[in-house]
């Protein structure tokens, strides 16, 4: 599976929804088959240790599409609540059906108070 990256500068407005889109593919470029694979997306404040959120792929945030090898992530505006302006930190890997991890991507988020926040949907 090819690494996909460090992608820095995602922007989080602060009680506002977040959507990423990961696309998983091999050394010739072509989507991966995510059949029985899992996902995991960790954030934290940069410099800690601690994750400030953990989302996954069992009902919590992110969605896979295993045909075309995406990650549809979501963040809601109230977990964005929580969030202080900053500079965060993210992993985000897929584990496969024999339980090996394979890194997709990481990288810096960084999270600015939001001047019109987005109504969570019902």
């Amino acid at each position: 599976m090819a690494y996909l990256g460090t992608y820095d500068g995602i922007k989080l407005s602060i009680g506002s929804k977040l959507a990423i889109v990961f696309q998983c593919l091999d050394e010739n470029e072509d989507a991966i088959d995510l059949d029985g694979y899992s996902a995991v997306l960790s954030i934290r404040k940069e410099g800690d240790t601690t994750n400030i959120l953990d989302l996954d792929s069992d009902g919590n945030g992110i969605v896979i599409e295993t045909a075309t090898g995406k990650l549809n992530i979501s963040v809601t505006s109230a977990q964005s609540a929580e969030f202080t302006e900053g500079t965060y930190q993210y992993d985000c890997y897929i584990i496969d059906d024999e339980s090996e991890r394979h890194d997709v991507a990481r990288g810096d988020i960084i999270a600015v108070e939001s001047i019109v926040p987005i109504e969570e949907e019902a």
